[in-house]
């Protein structure tokens, strides 16, 4: 039986959680404390630690299940209170003493460190620095990371200027530096660091639209009032860094500040910009809206927003003066254009929003702890400066994914939430950008990254301007026909987003009203397919005119203008060097977008011939990655390669379904509701592999699973297994699901499907709204007595990745938490590439590392080496087998690589 404690939470991110509480919760801005008192209750019912510590239980105890409230109350006393007795401790302090446990500062790197030491065997005392390592990486995640090390004591005295990321140990620092390493799945819009995309929008606040952040469960109204708050936060910034860095006083004041922002301003400007500063002041001060600007499109709402947009235009602009659109991102950041000016220095080299934390904190380290003898001029400042601090916490925790709630609908939210940090950024901004994060004169050697195709001809070619400029200033030429060696392997792969036709994050009931839903005149992803149509009428044919190959430069979609760029400028394939499938595995089946995205591909494969470049063009698709039921992941991962023709040297994204263990998936999941129409596609899928299987070992599931598929086709109202047979091939084959059903409706949109009973399955399928209403029925399943089925499926489709020679693509930080995973020890990876091969097992599959989206999971490409490296050696793996086994992971990352050699002028 199991013990009082059954929680999957890891209990360095319980603690995470509650030392970010008081600094990125709405309830921590609503109770706007300077600091934690000790007592939880006074005269007056309870104090500011009380009230937090409330909402603190409520929330972490409903996140963390399993786990006690005894555990939670220690993990509180430990991370927010002074065991020396101490009646009310400084927000700085209890930062201070977390990052003085937890890290030390070697250098210019971070190095963490074990809070407490563990006995082994009884014998030794052990720092054991890489479960340190792991214990850090939960504590970036619930809150930035410069406002942590701003606060360690050993930067009290000297400029921060200490990196953000962990350094490795020597010979892994050493392996990559020397041998090379491949970033081989990175997003274009999310290769940043939190401190870069902070910077931009700092820059345009002024710009921000009143939607731009609204979002699904996201803080502030689902994000509607945040635009609000970051203006706030933006112009309350600039009145701290008057008050913190260019006040001579000891004790700054807010209104001293406003007066020196205001003094050297034209008379015209200085009550546009004192209205707009007084506005934030007064927010941030009182931690909520008030409640005549609550209520959306309100006179008073108005008038705050544009006060408040006018005020930053007009300071911000000032702060732009001769700043280009080619400098670093970090330097958009108006507070740093103002240092710069107001500094007696020649340079100052700080992160502003760090320098400002460890400025307070000196501060702070000079003010009585228990409040007394404090002006209220200081109590305001101070206020101000911690108000604004959680305004920065919780948009870090707007755009950076919450653990411990799995599936992409949760991950596309986050992704989505990066919008307004991207806006107006050029694309060579963002490869420059790119370059820095993934490790550039860092032993980076191939760097792929990955954005949506334009959707238009003009702005592919804006694209292809783009890439080929940001080389050009890199110095880079290409050498893949010259036999030279290359100093950096570049491509860029497009990624055809899957899209279910509605609101990314907002799920509607019965998938009605998505691109899976057909009408009377709209037949299933009718969006998608209609393309497919368009694109293989453009196919090059015997006789066919040169008026009829010409597609036109005005045609726009998702795949059409990519297809009609390839034909007439080949030499775009230079720069472009994969396809991918991505994003909402579920919402999008691959047979609505495998005929165009196979017409692409050979397309680009016959036109790199006629431009005399090497090599074809390579795909990879997410598939395996998010899922319901196991074995819903596992087709779709087996059908990824018939449908998009997979080939040697290829790859499948993620592929989480291909490496979880299936007798303990089934036992832990129980059941699980899934549609009618998904159940029956998945046992038709596993009843033909039963069927194909030469061993026989899948013979004794067959009765059964014909069992439950008659059950489901009974219900649906189908005359016999044959019509479900031919349903799953005309999926399967793009060729006939076109020639056969969609030219016809194409051709006659008003013909009658609807609920004609001579109509077959595949018909009703695709077009009959009242056979979709029924299919979308739900329907449990009971998955603890498949554990044996599952693993024999599963081992078909790692024999056939293996057989043909496709990798996985694998982003520890993103499967763990989109995948739900508790910790990296559970990554389905080891069972993928084992560090121990036994001889029965499945063959060992070639696996590669990326990073997907360093801001959203707080990552960079070196640090999941890192982290691998770290989950081997606390779980007693040999530092040369750990090493071995990263070197032929890095090797592999490098083979699958889609990308072509450039070299140095």
């Amino acid at each position: 039986m199991f013990g009082l404690r059954h929680s999957t939470h890891p209990t360095d991110l319980i603690i995470a959680e509650m030392l970010a509480f008081p600094f990125a919760s709405v309830e921590a801005l609503e109770n706007r404390c300077s600091g934690l008192p000790l007592s939880l209750y006074g005269g007056n019912g309870p104090t500011a630690s009380g009230r937090l510590w409330r909402a603190a239980e409520r929330y972490i105890l409903s996140q963390c299940n399993g786990t006690s409230l005894e555990e939670v109350t220690a993990i509180r006393d430990f991370t927010w209170f002074s065991p020396k007795g101490i009646q009310e401790v400084h927000l700085s302090k209890i930062l201070e003493r977390f990052v003085s446990d937890r890290i030390d500062i070697r250098g210019s790197y971070v190095s963490p460190k074990s809070p407490v030491a563990a006995f082994r065997d009884g014998r030794s005392l052990v720092d054991d620095r890489a479960s340190a390592r792991l214990a850090w990486q939960w504590a970036v995640l619930s809150m930035p990371p410069e406002y942590l090390l701003a606060t360690h004591p050993h930067l009290s005295q000297q400029e921060f200027s200490v990196s953000l990321t962990m350094e490795l140990p020597s010979h892994l620092d050493t392996l990559l530096r020397d041998c090379g390493y491949a970033e081989s799945h990175a997003h274009v819009g999310a290769v940043a660091k939190f401190t870069q995309s902070w910077a931009v929008l700092m820059g345009r606040a002024h710009d921000l639209l009143e939607d731009d952040f609204l979002s699904p469960a996201a803080n502030f109204n689902e994000g509607q009032d945040f635009t609000h708050w970051i203006l706030a936060a933006a112009l309350g910034r600039y009145v701290l860094a008057e008050g913190l860095m260019f006040q001579s006083q000891r004790q700054p004041s807010i209104r001293q500040a406003v007066q020196a922002i205001l003094k050297d301003l034209e008379a015209s400007k200085r009550d546009i910009i004192e209205d707009g500063l007084n506005h934030a002041i007064r927010l941030l001060l009182a931690g909520r809206l008030p409640h005549e600007m609550q209520t959306r499109n309100t006179s008073r709402r108005q008038i705050v927003l544009a006060e408040m947009k006018a005020a930053a235009a007009e300071l911000f602009r000032q702060t732009f003066d001769g700043l280009s659109p080619t400098d670093e991102l970090e330097e958009r950041d108006p507070l740093l254009k103002l240092i710069q000016q107001k500094s007696t220095q020649d340079k100052i080299d700080v992160l502003p929003d760090g320098e400002l934390m460890r400025r307070m904190t000196l501060l702070e380290k000079r003010l009585p702890v228990d409040g007394e003898n404090e002006s209220p001029a200081l109590a305001q400042f101070r206020l101000l400066f911690w108000q604004y601090v959680r305004v920065r916490c919780l948009f870090y925790r707007h755009v950076t994914q919450r653990p411990q709630i799995p599936g992409l609908q949760w991950f596309i939210r986050f992704f989505d939430r990066l919008r307004p940090t991207k806006t107006n950024l050029d694309y060579q901004t963002s490869f420059r950008n790119a370059l820095s994060v993934s490790g550039w004169e860092k032993g980076l050697k191939s760097l792929e990254l990955r954005t949506a195709p334009p959707k238009t001809f003009s702005e592919i070619r804006v694209l292809q301007q783009h890439l080929q400029e940001f080389l050009r200033k890199l110095n880079l030429r290409s050498s893949a026909s010259r036999g030279e060696d290359a100093d950096l392997h570049f491509g860029t792969v497009l990624h055809f987003i899957k899209n279910r036709g509605i609101k990314g994050g907002y799920p509607n009931p019965y998938w009605r009203k998505t691109h899976s839903h057909p009408s009377q005149r709209r037949f299933r992803y009718q969006h998608y397919l209609e393309e497919a149509v368009r694109i293989d009428s453009y196919h090059q044919r015997p006789g066919e005119s040169q008026a009829k190959r010409n597609i036109g430069f005005d045609v726009t979609g998702d795949f059409c203008p990519l297809y009609a760029y390839i034909y007439h400028n080949p030499e775009i394939l230079e720069l472009i060097c994969g396809l991918d499938i991505c994003t909402d595995e579920l919402g999008v089946p691959n047979w609505a977008i495998a005929s165009q995205f196979r017409a692409i591909r050979e397309l680009a494969d016959h036109s790199l011939k006629r431009v005399g470049i090497n090599g074809t063009m390579r795909a990879t698709a997410h598939a395996g990655e998010d899922f319901v039921h196991l074995m819903t992941g596992l087709r779709n991962v087996d059908e990824a390669v018939d449908l998009l023709a997979l080939r040697p040297g290829d790859r499948i994204g993620h592929g989480i379904s291909v490496g979880i263990e299936p007798f303990s998936w089934s036992q832990a999941t129980g059941r699980v509701p899934m549609s009618l129409e998904d159940r029956m596609l998945d046992l038709l899928w596993a009843q033909d592999k039963c069927l194909k299987d030469a061993s026989g070992q899948l013979g004794r599931f067959a009765k059964r699973i014909s069992h439950q598929i008659d059950a489901i086709l009974k219900e649906l109202k189908c005359r016999d297994r044959e019509e479900a047979l031919h349903l799953r091939s005309t999926l399967l084959e793009p060729s006939e699901l076109l020639d056969r059903h969609l030219r016809h409706w194409a051709d006659d949109p008003t013909s009658r499907y609807i609920d004609d009973p001579s109509n077959s399955l595949s018909e009703r399928f695709l077009r009959d709204p009242n056979f979709f209403q029924q299919a979308r029925k739900l329907m449990w399943v009971d998955t603890s007595q498949e554990g044996d089925l599952l693993y024999l499926l599963q081992n078909l489709v790692r024999k056939r990745l293996a057989a043909i020679g496709i990798a996985v693509e694998v982003n520890p930080s993103s499967n763990l938490l989109i995948g739900n995973l508790s910790d990296l020890e559970r990554h389905p990876l080891w069972r993928l590439r084992p560090i121990y091969p036994k001889p029965d097992d499945p063959p060992r599959l070639s696996i590669c590392i990326g990073s997907d989206d360093p801001i959203t999971f707080a990552t960079t490409i070196r640090e999941e080496y890192l982290k691998l490296y770290d989950v081997m050696i606390s779980n007693g793996i040999g530092n040369d087998t750990a090493t071995a086994w990263l070197d032929d992971v890095r090797e592999c990352g490098l083979t699958y690589r889609f990308t072509r050699p450039y070299r140095r002028n």
